[in-house]
C-alpha cells in the first residue's frame, strides 16, 4: 500500500486522480493509518497542488473520519492547528467531530457487539 500512496503522487497519476488513490487506500483499518500518515507527511505538497480546493477537503475527511479514539480527534487537531488549511476548516471540524462520535459509540456498545458476534461465530 505505501508504494501504491507513493505511485499517487508520481507524474504517471493526473493530479485529479491522486486524491481517489489516496482516498482508496484509505478504505481499510492498515489502510487508514498509512493514508493519514502519507497525508502529514505530503501536506504542504498536497496543499500546493489543491490550493483549499474541494479535492483536499474530500481527501482529509475520506482519510480521517473513520477512526474511533479521542487521541485521534486530539492529533487530527493538533496536526491542522500547526498546518492552517484555507477552505478544509469545516471538513476538519466535521471529522474531529466524528471521529468522537465514533470513539463514543464504540466505548458504549463494543461489549454488546463482542458478545453478539460470539455468539452468531461460535
Amino acid at each position: 500500500m505505501k508504494r501504491v500512496l507513493e505511485f499517487a503522487m508520481s507524474d504517471e497519476v493526473r493530479s485529479q486522480d491522486t486524491v481517489f488513490v489516496i482516498i482508496s487506500v484509505a478504505m481499510t483499518k492498515v489502510g487508514r493509518e498509512l493514508a493519514w500518515n502519507f497525508l502529514q507527511e505530503n501536506w504542504q505538497v498536497l496543499m500546493e497542488r489543491y490550493q483549499g480546493g474541494f479535492l483536499i477537503a474530500r481527501l482529509v475527511k475520506s482519510t480521517t473520519e473513520n477512526f474511533a479514539s479521542e487521541e485521534r480527534a486530539q492529533e487530527l487537531e493538533a496536526f491542522f492547528k500547526e498546518h492552517p488549511s484555507p477552505g478544509t476548516e469545516r471538513t476538519v471540524q466535521q471529522s474531529v467531530e466524528t471521529i468522537r462520535l465514533n470513539a463514543e459509540w464504540l466505548a458504549r456498545d463494543k461489549d454488546d457487539i463482542r458478545a453478539y458476534l460470539q455468539s452468531v461465530c461460535n
